[in-house]
């Protein structure tokens, strides 16, 4: 291939690939001429999928937030976790953002060459156990005289479901 121009320096352009100078010649002369140049174009990293999440009841163990990106690794993940910025990295894919309760949003992912925007959220939700706070009613009756119904009152969210056993 070759190039020309009448000022220096003469533009060999931007395609990806090695640039192998073997010769240059002026309006007078030829001349042997040596230098490489490498231009190199990475693909941009990417977010493909951003598992993990739920609803669970207090004491169960979410399931790890977990982002599968594309790329060369190693690799940073930019989220936000109930707003607050943050990030992890991993080696490998996929990177575990962890389990904590809270929204989970991707901004970005960064690879061993380049940084990009990503999208993807995940939500855990850690509900409180439902818990029994008093029991009223009961007592001891005459024959034919209205008896009290017994209550539970409760925390939580309804529909509840109460077991018991009676007279036994």
């Amino acid at each position: 291939m070759t190039a020309n121009g009448s000022v220096s320096p003469i533009n060999l352009g931007n395609a990806p690939g090695v640039y192998v100078i073997t010769g240059v010649t002026d309006a007078n002369c030829p001349n042997a001429a040596s230098g490489t140049q490498t231009i190199i174009v990475n693909p941009l990293p990417t977010v493909t999928s951003v598992t993990g999440g739920g609803t669970y009841c207090a004491g169960a163990v979410p399931t790890d937030i977990l982002v599968a990106v594309t790329g060369t690794g190693g690799w940073t993940i930019d989220y936000t976790l109930n707003g607050t910025p943050t990030t992890a990295s991993g080696a490998t894919s996929p990177i575990n953002l962890g389990n904590a309760p809270g929204v989970y949003v991707i901004t970005g992912v960064t690879d061993a060459n380049c940084p990009n925007s990503a999208i993807g959220t995940q939500t855990i939700i850690v509900n409180p156990l439902p818990t029994v706070v008093s029991i009223t009613g009961g007592g001891t009756y005459c024959a034919g005289t209205p008896v009290t119904d017994i209550l539970v009152n409760v925390t939580g969210v309804g529909g509840w479901t109460i077991d018991y056993t009676l007279d036994g």
